[in-house]
């Protein structure tokens, strides 16, 4: 009889740890979909540019801040920059840096 009672707790125990390790893996995936969500989002707005009407005279300072990434990038302008578009760049290390461009 006692053998019975502790097999029926075994059986018991591994259904309740089959339920837990199914209810992870599933919160695990979930996790997984929204950490990729936020990076097509995050992409989305590095595709952005900052257009000048004329170009930029001495020393400036141009500024992204990114939410969803937590970032901040600044960019300190000289005068050798004389185009008026400055964009967002990602390089092939993931570093974000903003060029002068056009």
């Amino acid at each position: 009889m006692k053998d019975t009672i502790i097999m029926i707790s075994i059986n018991v125990m591994k259904v309740y740890y089959k339920k837990i390790k199914e209810d992870f893996e599933y919160k695990e995936a979930q996790i997984e979909k929204l950490k990729k969500k936020i990076f097509r989002t995050s992409i989305d707005s590095l595709d952005t540019e900052i257009m000048l009407k004329q170009s930029l005279r001495g020393y400036n300072s141009i500024q992204y801040i990114l939410n969803n990434l937590q970032r901040e990038i600044t960019l300190k302008t000289n005068e050798s920059m004389k185009r008026q578009v400055f964009k967002l760049i990602e390089d092939e290390e993931g570093i974000l840096n903003i060029i002068n461009t056009e």
